[in-house]
């Protein structure tokens, strides 16, 4: 945990233009460390990326404990053997609608994802992103951040 605080700190210290790319998986702090810490960034998203509060699998673990387990205690009370049962049966029904529930677009609205991409156009997404920071914009940012206009917020 020392060590990842550390990285967000960088991270939110950093006053350079940032260009992200969620290729796979981004979950908790980590996923949430890439929220608008900083402007200008450009975030963009592989279709295979997978990101959010929690894994699912462990979510519904934490999220559901005390219905599970209510719900593996009253079967076992009721007949022998069947606790197990039902908790599967029930924690099938929770990935289910979960699963439903997964919404690739509404998800990146809330990461601030500009563009879900095709891979192959990445390249070309991000050389077209340098291109412009580093252009005008960033000439304006060095002369601000000289200035002290522009300030690491951990300082």
């Amino acid at each position: 945990m020392k060590w990842g605080v550390e990285l967000g700190k960088a991270y939110y210290t950093s006053t350079t233009p940032i260009f992200s790319i969620l290729v796979r998986r981004a979950y908790g702090v980590a996923g949430g460390i890439m929220l608008d810490s900083r402007q200008p960034w450009m975030r963009i998203s592989w279709p295979s990326a997978n990101w959010g509060s929690l894994p699912l699998d462990g979510g519904i673990e934490v999220g559901h404990r005390h219905e599970l387990k209510t719900i593996r205690e009253e079967a076992e009370k009721q007949k022998a053997g069947t606790g197990e049962e039902a908790f599967k049966r029930r924690y099938t029904e929770l990935d289910e609608m979960y699963t439903r529930l997964m919404n690739p677009v509404r998800t990146a609205n809330v990461f601030n994802v500009e563009e879900i991409v095709d891979p192959k156009d990445t390249r070309r997404i991000c050389c077209r992103w340098a291109k412009e920071m580093y252009g005008v914009v960033m000439v304006e940012r060095l002369a601000d951040r000289a200035s002290r206009k522009i300030v690491p917020v951990f300082s």
